[in-house]
């Protein structure tokens, strides 16, 4: 027969580092275009004449102006006293509310030895 030497058990097969790469490297391609597409700015929303409710308790604030820009508010109040910077799109918000994002933090309680306390803190 022919004198081959024993492959080691941890040495890589042929073609077991291009499969890898194949497997791998679109992923990386996209997490990149991600990533990249998440740091780009986002143009500045004003929403016009809204009705704002704060979350706090304090009373509706009506005809107001939210200035949102890269994901943040960055300004609100009054038309006449919100500075709107120029190329903002303008969303008219007349007869219509805008408050605080929610979120789904309800939770099904069963007594089945569930650790509620655990949940609570991992998942709220």
């Amino acid at each position: 027969m022919h004198n081959i030497p024993p492959r080691h058990p941890l040495a890589p097969r042929s073609g077991t580092i291009r499969w890898r790469l194949v497997a791998v490297v679109p992923w990386v391609v996209w997490a990149v275009g991600w990533i990249g597409l998440a740091a780009q700015s986002t143009p500045p929303v004003a929403f016009v004449h809204v009705n704002v409710i704060d979350g706090t308790g304090a009373p509706l604030k009506a005809d107001q102006t939210v200035v949102v820009a890269n994901g943040r508010i960055v300004n609100v109040g009054r038309g006449a006293d919100v500075v709107v910077p120029d190329g903002t799109r303008n969303v008219d918000g007349t007869g219509k509310f805008l408050m605080p994002g929610l979120w789904d933090a309800h939770v099904h309680t069963r007594p089945e030895g569930i650790d509620h306390l655990r949940l609570s803190i991992v998942n709220a």
